[in-house]
């Protein structure tokens, strides 16, 4: 079955000039995990902060 994502099922928004530092730097690959899900249980929930365990990772 291929995936079909829609907006309309749930999307996080992040401001384009943070996305754009982001992509300027030359994160590992678990760095940019961490950054993807801090934005996902942050801007994901409409959070500005949440606290999350290192033992989530």
């Amino acid at each position: 079955m291929a995936a079909n994502p829609q907006a309309e099922n749930g999307y996080t928004r992040v401001a384009n000039e943070i996305m754009e530092v982001v992509q300027e730097y030359k994160f590992s690959a678990n760095e940019l995990k961490i950054i993807l899900c801090i934005w996902r249980y942050t801007y994901g929930f409409q959070r500005k902060e949440h606290s999350i365990s290192l033992s989530f990772f």
